[in-house]
């Protein structure tokens, strides 16, 4: 697995005893979000050294993710 900001926001929180709070799960939906985004950001390049942007399929993927995660807040 990689270091993402949900990984290391999560194991933080856990550490402290926080993740039954509100606030953490505002935190962690934050993280989930950019994470989300980073991947779309790194994905949007890639695509287009390939010349084979799928927007739709980025938006497919990304939507639902994100709708899910907010919410959960």
């Amino acid at each position: 697995m990689v270091a993402t900001s949900v990984r290391i926001t999560a194991r933080v929180l856990a550490s402290r005893g926080l993740l039954d709070k509100r606030a953490s799960r505002i935190i962690l939906t934050a993280a989930v979000v950019d994470d989300v985004l980073g991947l779309i950001v790194l994905a949007l390049p890639s695509a287009m050294a390939n010349s084979a942007v799928n927007y739709l399929g980025i938006a497919l993927t990304a939507c639902p993710n994100l709708r899910v995660t907010i919410s959960e807040t």
